[in-house]
């Protein structure tokens, strides 16, 4: 069974977007003329077994942002999964929101590596990919040139919607995202406040903020999945944003319901 939940693990990351979550340092609010970086840690879980970790550092100054991220097997999922996903991106800050300059996306499993380097036009408009492979369009559904205009990156949407978060306005929205591999309409709503309580000793505790997210492909997904969910719903997809450290939001916890049990992101309060 973990090996199955290992396979779906690595899928829902490529095709959900989950990693744009795992990887999210959610750092919102940047104060005026401040230039600091920022390092956060997420274990992802199926019960008690452990599956997989992710790093990001993100390094913000005035107008701009870069990351880097890493997400690797641990665990029992690592002693059979040969698996690791990378990501970069510059972005900067408009009057419009956050607006992507650059996404380099690799990932490697087993002797399989992929990599895609999209680069977006000046006034973000128009986005060019240069991928190796090619999508093999037996496998997946084609990219068209106009599902590459118009886009945005999903690390910056989420940018966007915690500085939503951080002014008070509610967790509402649709987006059309495109990541160099899958186009996308990334949808968010508003489902209220809890409190959480750790169930891990590294897990947070506290007041936090719910958002339902569904990601509706458009282009680049896969022509069969035998666990794609024909009528997703904004409680498949959780993610809980607080601010553990006493200074910026961020997802602490996601939560992603699958026909096989539930997968558990929980930010590590103790990295």
């Amino acid at each position: 069974m973990i090996r199955l939940v290992g396979k779906q693990y690595i899928s829902t990351c490529h095709r959900l977007y989950v990693m744009v979550l795992v990887l999210m340092a959610g750092i919102a609010g940047q104060p005026a003329g401040a230039s600091d970086g920022y390092q956060v840690r997420y274990l992802v879980q199926w019960g008690n077994f452990n599956l997989g970790i992710s790093e990001a550092v993100w390094q913000f100054d005035d107008t701009s942002v870069t990351m880097r991220g890493t997400s690797k097997p641990r665990g029992a999922f690592s002693a059979f999964a040969d698996f690791e996903g990378m990501v970069e991106l510059r972005a900067r800050k408009t009057q419009a929101g956050w607006r992507p300059d650059r996404l380099d996306l690799s990932s490697r499993d087993g002797d399989e590596i992929r990599d895609a380097s999209s680069v977006w036009s000046e006034d973000g408009k128009q986005v060019r990919t240069t991928r190796n492979p090619e999508i093999d369009e037996d496998i997946y559904f084609p990219l068209t040139d106009e599902m590459m205009r118009d886009v945005t990156a999903p690390f910056t949407v989420m940018l966007d919607m915690l500085d939503r978060l951080e002014a008070g306005q509610p967790c509402e929205g649709t987006f059309e995202i495109y990541d160099g591999w899958r186009r996308a309409s990334l949808s968010f709503a508003d489902l209220g406040t809890t409190t959480l309580t750790a169930d891990r000793p590294f897990g947070y505790s506290g007041e936090a903020q719910i958002c339902g997210i569904i990601s509706e492909p458009v282009g680049g997904h896969r022509r069969k999945s035998r666990f794609r969910n024909n009528e997703p719903e904004f409680d498949d997809i959780k993610a809980y944003i607080a601010a553990p450290f006493d200074a910026r939001l961020m997802p602490v916890r996601i939560e992603i319901d699958l026909p096989i049990g539930s997968l558990i992101v929980r930010l590590d309060t103790d990295s």
